[in-house]
């Protein structure tokens, strides 16, 4: 079909590969998912390894950008040792431009080996994976929930084949036909019935930026509980990711007060708030329901958290990954809960498929990000996979 030799060829990849990068934070919702699903397609067709690689790379570099400011926000001049406001700010600049070279780097080194599509395929999932998969942004499985919104299991499969036989001679065709079509089918079921999050289900939005002492914590907890209270015909109410920062005596006392003052004695709130164990922290939810103490439910802890920033192995009390993160059942809902950077892994999200639950409540806290497309691509993965699983989307967010 095309002339994989002609240098236009080349071009016209490497162009599509920057396109579907800058799609990422850029196009409504899951459309922003939906230009990297050419990619197992488009980059396999290259013929030499170096050149799919240099494909691979301007995709991530261009979709991944938001890693550089967003890293220097994050790590700011607490990022030095002491040197001062210019050093610390200098280092993090440093730190967020390594980062985004290194991790692109690392991502577009598996489509190396992707010279037909059935490696193409295995190039995506070693991407998607951990351990390569811990830092598995913007992989094309999340353009899933575009082709085939409900399927949950079967849709992922359904891609992963027709990505594999798509230019196999004749019954190849016939299949990747018959993909199109089971998709086009599901699209329109999709469209006469749309999927929404239950009634009485609110995701608060909030601006509280950083919360460094305890006392900023109490504070931030007392004012979402009373805004809470304000909706007072809410079934559930879930708040940002660390909103309520450590989760400690002072924190808990002040937020069950304002709890007790609810007029829907049956509400429940589900508070994001950093849990403390033995050897570690957690980005952890909190349930508090009619009957429940001060120190209310942990119904959740994120599944895997911002490497090297928050997950450090070789460093003492850091945040602790629970690598897998069960369903579990609110107000008569199986709800599976995403926190922040779990939102942007594929093998996170591909957990919750396997257990296909009703509700996605998503929570996170990127005030580091506010002006970066962290957060859109965060919610565009989100809104992509749970419209794959049919679920209704709660998302929570501070920034």
């Amino acid at each position: 079909m095309f002339n994989k030799q002609h240098p236009l060829f080349l071009w016209f990849v490497w162009l599509y590969c920057a396109l579907a990068g800058l799609a990422w934070g850029h196009l409504p919702g899951i459309w922003a998912t939906a230009p990297a699903l050419l990619l197992p397609i488009w980059i396999p067709q290259l013929p030499r390894a170096s050149r799919r690689f240099i494909a691979a790379l301007i995709y991530f570099l261009v979709g991944s950008f938001s890693i550089v400011h967003g890293s220097a926000e994050f790590f700011g001049a607490g990022a030095g040792d002491g040197g001062g406001l210019a050093d610390g700010m200098g280092l993090a600049a440093g730190m967020g431009w390594s980062f985004w070279i290194v991790s692109s780097i690392l991502l577009a080194l598996p489509w190396l080996i992707a010279r037909n599509p059935l490696l193409g395929v295995l190039a995506v999932l070693i991407d998607a994976l951990p351990p390569l998969g811990l830092i598995g942004w913007l992989s094309p499985l999340a353009g899933v929930g575009v082709l085939f919104p409900g399927m949950g299991v079967i849709g992922v499969i359904l891609l992963l084949i027709a990505w594999s036989v798509w230019s196999v001679d004749t019954w190849g065709t016939w299949v990747a036909a018959g993909v199109i079509l089971l998709a086009f089918t599901a699209n329109v079921i999709a469209i006469f019935h749309p999927i929404s999050a239950p009634k009485g289900w609110f995701g608060m939005y909030t601006h509280t930026g950083e919360l460094v002492t305890p006392l900023q914590g109490v504070e931030s907890a007392v004012n979402a509980g009373q805004r809470a209270i304000q909706h007072s015909k809410s079934v559930v109410v879930v708040f940002p990711e660390t909103i309520a920062g450590h989760w400690l005596p002072g924190t808990q006392a002040a937020l069950f007060h304002e709890y007790q003052q609810r007029r829907n004695k049956a509400q429940i709130w589900l508070i994001g708030a950093v849990t403390l164990g033995k050897t570690h922290r957690w980005d952890s939810v909190v349930e508090y329901a009619h009957g429940m103490g001060k120190s209310g439910h942990i119904v959740a802890k994120t599944t895997f958290p911002v490497p090297v920033s928050m997950w450090a192995p070789w460093a003492k009390d850091r945040y602790g990954a629970t690598w897998y993160e069960p369903v579990q059942k609110i107000a008569g809902q199986r709800i599976f809960t995403s926190i922040c950077y779990d939102q942007a892994l594929s093998w996170v999200w591909l957990e919750a498929v396997w257990q296909h639950p009703d509700v996605i409540v998503a929570t996170s806290n990127v005030w580091w990000a506010s002006q970066t497309d962290i957060p859109a691509i965060e919610e565009e993965n989100t809104d992509a996979w749970a419209r794959l699983m049919g679920a209704g989307v709660v998302m929570a967010r501070n920034g």
